[in-house]
């Protein structure tokens, strides 16, 4: 009994709870020096939007990055003839992504040398066969055009920048290439009906019209299309010659394209008092070479 005496006396001691109370004060001090000092180690809080370095050469991002202590690594590089040369294509993290100070962005730039490849022969050969092997070989389709031949649509000759082009030769890889193809024994026959392109993108609407034997003719933008990407994400909201029309092999049909939904009308030919909306060479906001404009395509 003594000793359960004692004991609940020194429970009630003031010297129990005297050192209780330093070490909850004690424990209390290092959970917050050990709490801040992770805070200040991580910035926890400091995350910012990683900047959009799309389209940007080397110098700009390195002002960027060090205006916003952040670092690059280059990853790797591609070619695409419209972008500027040595602009980034792609990043990663993407813009807007929450990153801390001293983050490391991966690049992938434009590179300044296009990849040279063989040219194919692709005579001899009905056009939509010579249409797969180009895109085979990573070359595009530019245009179309006709020469007097008994063989209609067969392939008489391959040309690059108005000139002829033989196997073997080196090119550029995503080239454009002419074919010229022949006109058939019946000239009268050498007529298509133009298809419906609105709401198509540029893509899908030259491969539309190679498909019905057409070409993309003059090209405007309006001022809804700043950038590059903007051209790739716009749609054709008017097109002439009407579709429906019947019109002569290899004729050049203009488009109108937008990113505005609302300007999508009627299948109707482009009305003339609406060009002060548009803007037939694309301004200095796009990222593209001078000589290269999107409207050259």
């Amino acid at each position: 009994m003594k000793k359960e005496g004692n004991f609940i006396g020194f429970i009630k001691s003031g010297y129990l709870w005297k050192h209780v109370g330093i070490m909850v004060i004690t424990s209390f001090v290092l959970l917050s020096v050990v709490f801040f000092s992770i805070n200040a180690y991580t910035m926890h809080g400091e995350e910012f939007h990683v900047p959009d370095f799309r389209g940007l050469t080397l110098d700009e991002v390195k002002k960027i990055c060090d205006d916003s202590d952040l670092r690059y690594e280059i990853m790797d590089s591609v070619y695409q003839p419209r972008l500027r040369k040595g602009a980034v294509v792609e990043q990663d993290p993407p813009a807007t992504f929450l990153v801390k100070k001293g983050r490391r962005i991966f690049l992938i730039l434009n590179s300044t040398r296009p990849e040279l490849i063989l040219m194919p022969d692709v005579t001899g050969v009905h056009f939509s066969q010579s249409w797969i092997d180009l895109e085979g070989h990573g070359l595009r389709l530019g245009k179309i055009s006709y020469a007097p031949n008994m063989a209609q649509n067969l392939v008489l000759e391959q040309r690059y920048k108005g000139r002829p082009i033989f196997k073997g030769e080196r090119i550029e890889k995503g080239a454009e290439i002419e074919l010229v193809l022949g006109m058939g024994e019946d000239t009268d026959l050498n007529r298509t009906e133009v298809p419906k392109l609105t709401k198509l993108n540029f893509n899908g609407a030259q491969r539309l019209l190679f498909k019905s034997y057409l070409n993309v003719g003059a090209i405007s933008y309006d001022r809804t299309v700043g950038t590059y990407e903007d051209s790739l994400r716009a749609f054709v909201c008017k097109q002439s010659p009407s579709p429906r029309s019947n019109v002569p092999f290899a004729q050049n049909i203009s488009l109108w394209l937008s990113l505005d939904t609302t300007k999508i009308t009627k299948d109707t030919e482009y009305l003339p008092e609406d060009i002060s909306n548009y803007d037939m060479n694309p301004g200095d906001s796009l990222i593209l070479e001078t000589e290269e404009n999107v409207n050259d395509n």
